[in-house]
């Protein structure tokens, strides 16, 4: 039953990064096809974002639910779904890195600055909104680890904040993907057997004696 309610957890995280990637491709395709594409374009664009809005609320609902079950399969499905949020979202960050990049050029030509200065907060508040929608997942998950006793609170406090923030939020998804695991595998390794002295009695027996 876990294992199932982990794979339907799946949708969310996959259906938000497909969301936002393909708006990025349609973009794109916008910017070299005929005037006769730009309408439905358009209309495709709107209806991706807005379907990104949606599958961001699934993604918090999910992520916070799965975090609050807990269970091995379960934070599991964090670790993974964080790494394939802040990853999947590369193409969608590549182009809007393209998009700054010629607002930045527009805002040294006299007749086109006003596009240029207009365009880039709000070219940047929309990269920074789809950012912080990737980061439910590694958010949970840390949350998750740190309730299991795996990391500190300081920990946890420390990679929510890295989360707000650009780059540094993909490079802390790497990182808390690769230390969650060893975490994780550390944590379901049965302990090692008590030593006794060679002839001796076990520990118990002997307090007992």
């Amino acid at each position: 039953m876990q294992k199932k309610a982990s794979s339907l957890a799946w949708i969310a995280p996959i259906a938000y990064v497909a969301s936002l990637d393909s708006f990025a491709i349609v973009a794109v395709m916008l910017a070299i096809a005929d005037d006769g594409f730009y309408d439905a374009a358009d209309t495709l664009m709107n209806v991706l974002w807005r379907l990104s809005v949606g599958f961001f609320f699934a993604s918090v609902v999910t992520s916070i639910w799965l975090a609050v079950r807990g269970g091995a399969a379960r934070r599991a499905t964090l670790r993974r779904a964080a790494l394939l949020t802040k990853l999947g979202l590369i193409p969608f960050f590549a182009f809007g890195a393209l998009v700054m990049a010629a607002l930045m050029m527009f805002s040294l030509f006299p007749a086109l600055a006003f596009i240029g200065w207009i365009g880039l907060p709000v070219a940047g508040a929309i990269g920074w909104l789809a950012m912080v929608g990737g980061s439910p997942w590694v958010i949970a998950y840390a949350a998750r680890l740190q309730s299991d006793g795996l990391i500190s609170a300081g920990e946890c406090a420390l990679h929510i904040i890295s989360q707000m923030l650009f780059f540094i939020d993909v490079a802390d998804a790497i990182i808390l993907f690769v230390r969650g695991r060893r975490l994780e595998r550390r944590a379901q390794s049965p302990a090692p057997p008590a030593l006794t002295p060679a002839g001796g009695p076990a520990p118990e027996d002997a307090s007992a004696s």
